[in-house]
């Protein structure tokens, strides 16, 4: 079972300092279900949108920068003409001065017209950046809403693995005098059966209540103890992931700015 180390702990305002994060997902691979199944189709479903969105946001921006190509090529064409025909015009009067001013005169509209072309250039460049962080914002998006629909799933199929995420929690505080064990009244019947296991998890004299709480959604487990307030909520757990996640994308892309 995988540890719940990185579970907030109130009022400790300790900070994550490692990166990257990662996520355990809760797993049992002992019985393949036609449940099972139908999640695993609906992961893939969820994976192909997920490959569609980049590869969509790719093919945009790969369409802006063979814009910004051809727009470039049109300039820099338009600057070889304009010099060619101020060759031509200086040729005709016959006049050095008249040669003269037109070749500067081509000179500077050729420069500008590199100009903008360089601008069009940085402009489809910044915007495919952009579609590219845009759509990795979104990617992370949709894979923890995939991750948090998964895990619901699988808790609900089976009430057991939502008691031994509760009984990993109160081995968290094993060693406290006291614990409160909050949990959504769906659930309260379910865990008060499976008191005699979580006060054997306790050590030496502590004392285990179980309490029901209709504001936890139907799979959270609040736990309360001397040592502070353990909230096991999967939202809770992954919307702090999701922060996190989104905060290391920002500095990446600041880095990359």
């Amino acid at each position: 079972m995988t540890s719940l180390s990185n579970v907030f702990r109130y009022p400790s305002d300790k900070q994550l300092t490692e990166r990257p994060i990662q996520v355990g997902a809760i797993r049992d691979t002992s019985t393949e279900t036609s449940t099972e199944l139908t999640y695993e189709e609906q992961r893939k479903q969820k994976q192909n949108t997920a490959e569609k969105i980049i590869e969509q946001a790719k093919e945009q921006a790969e369409q802006l920068v063979a814009q910004a190509k051809q727009e470039a090529e049109r300039l820099h064409e338009e600057a070889k003409v304009s010099i060619q025909h101020a060759h031509q015009e200086a040729k005709e009067t016959g006049y050095k001065e008249g040669k003269q001013e037109g070749l500067v005169q081509a000179k500077e509209e050729y420069q500008s017209l590199i100009e903008q072309a360089n601008d069009v250039v940085h402009q489809a460049k910044a915007a495919y950046l952009k579609k590219l962080s845009d759509a990795e914002e979104d990617l992370l998006t949709l894979a923890v809403e995939i991750a948090e629909k998964i895990i619901h799933q699988t808790i609900e199929s089976e009430n057991d693995r939502f008691i031994q995420l509760v009984k990993q929690i109160v081995h968290e505080v094993s060693e406290q005098p006291e614990v409160h064990v909050y949990v959504h009244p769906e659930m309260y019947a379910f865990v008060v059966n499976q008191r005699e296991e979580l006060e054997g998890i306790l050590s030496g004299k502590g004392q285990l209540s179980i309490f029901s709480n209709e504001e936890l959604s139907t799979y959270a487990c609040l736990i309360e103890s001397p040592f502070g307030k353990i909230d096991a909520s999967v939202d809770k757990q992954l919307s702090k992931v999701k922060e996190e996640l989104l905060q290391l994308v920002k500095e990446n892309q600041q880095r990359g700015s």
